[in-house]
């Protein structure tokens, strides 16, 4: 029988949260061009439009800084689409992140999102 590998599943990499759903917000991805964006994913938000897309340092559109991390899977898609993302007040498993770096790490600490060994 041959073995399935299951891909990460909404929310794996929360650790902890805040009660009452404190932790979460609804948002407006940008636009995904080629490759879905998978649950664990660093965030930063398009100063311009205030959409949310993957973080990366070398940006100069606002998501240069990171803001949150994405909650589910966000598939391909030419127009923006809502999500959830996580936005406050968890612990989260390093190893299960995607984009984070040393400067993604200190943004999100700022905004009580702890990454954890």
């Amino acid at each position: 029988m041959p073995t399935l590998t299951e891909g990460l599943r909404r929310a794996e990499f929360l650790l902890g949260e805040a009660d009452d759903l404190i932790a979460y917000d609804s948002v407006t991805y940008a636009a995904v061009a080629s490759t879905a964006i998978k649950p664990g994913t660093v965030l930063g938000k398009v100063t311009a439009t205030g959409h949310f897309k993957p973080y990366a340092s070398g940006n100069s559109d606002g998501s240069q800084t990171a803001v949150a991390i994405a909650l589910d899977w966000v598939p391909v898609n030419a127009s923006t689409q809502k999500g959830v993302v996580v936005s406050r007040l968890v612990e989260v498993n390093r190893a299960l992140l995607t984009g984070l770096d040393a400067a993604a790490e200190t943004a999100l600490a700022s905004r009580n999102i702890i990454v954890r060994p």
